[in-house]
């Protein structure tokens, strides 16, 4: 069963998501190494699974994003190139007199 949410949540969750990934992915960077009969702090091989899975809702999240933004996509494009043409105009313009 999917839970309804709105953009706002939806996209809070993605950054939530974004930030476990990260940090999964600094302890498997950090601790991917050993010496020999010492244990790790960090399951390397399940800190991988995790961030495997996590990353498949990421994944799955985004897709969801993207489908109910489908309808409106144009007008975000628009939005942005708009914003762009704005920081431009705002910049003096220096003619030659």
């Amino acid at each position: 069963m999917e839970k309804e949410m709105t953009l706002a949540q939806a996209l809070k969750l993605k950054n939530k998501i974004v930030s476990k990934i990260n940090k999964l992915t600094g302890d498997v960077t950090k601790y991917n190494y050993g010496v020999a009969g010492k244990t790790r702090p960090v399951d390397v091989e399940e800190a991988m699974n995790q961030r495997d899975l996590v990353t498949y809702d990421l994944v799955t999240l985004k897709t969801a994003i993207n489908a109910v933004n489908a309808s409106i996509q144009k007008d975000i494009y628009e939005l942005a190139e708009l914003k762009g043409y704005r920081m431009i105009a705002r910049k003096p313009l220096f003619l030659d007199c």
